[in-house]
């Protein structure tokens, strides 16, 4: 009698589980996530889905935004399987970004996270020499740059630099 009820609790759980299968769809896109480097790319994911569907792209509150475009379907829409394209801009600075691109269908939501790479930090002067003559107060120099920089004076006390920090191109003023 005990062998009958382990054999009926199982079945009932067996079909419980393939019920609840039959009418939930776990996963509408197939990737966990995208990840590239910060060159200008298209980049496909795929859907996979029985019913209507559409496609946005969420940002970080505050994060840099619409480097993310779709190509196709280029509304982001669609119905059943699908191959989506996605054309990302380059990221020239050097910190890393992210978007989630988020599907709805009639019965699922499903996140697909994006991570683009930031670009090599680069760093260059206008000049690589200061020279003053009796008459020059203050000379300047640009900054060009994909990243925060500081200035180091180091022991010379009497030399002021404005600014002494920056991200990315600026122009500085040493008297």
């Amino acid at each position: 009698m005990e062998s009958v009820n382990k054999l009926r609790f199982w079945l009932l759980t067996l079909f419980t589980v393939i019920a609840t299968s039959a009418f939930c769809q776990m996963r509408v896109i197939r990737q966990a996530s995208l990840t590239f480097n910060s060159a200008e790319r298209d980049v496909d994911f795929d859907i996979v889905s029985d019913s209507d569907w559409e496609a946005t792209v969420v940002y970080p509150e505050g994060a840099p935004s619409d480097w993310i475009s779709f190509v196709s379907p280029a509304d982001g829409k669609g119905s059943g399987n699908a191959k989506v394209k996605i054309h990302a801009l380059e990221n020239s600075s050097s910190e890393n970004r992210f978007a989630t691109i988020i599907v709805k269908s009639e019965d699922s939501v499903d996140e697909l996270p994006v991570t683009q790479y930031g670009a090599v930090p680069s760093l260059t002067v206008s000049t690589n020499k200061l020279e003053f003559s009796s008459a020059s107060n203050s000379l300047s120099f640009t900054v060009s740059s994909n990243t925060s920089w500081t200035i180091d004076k180091g022991d010379a006390t009497w030399l002021t630099v404005e600014p002494v920090s920056g991200s990315n191109d600026g122009t500085v003023t040493v008297t």
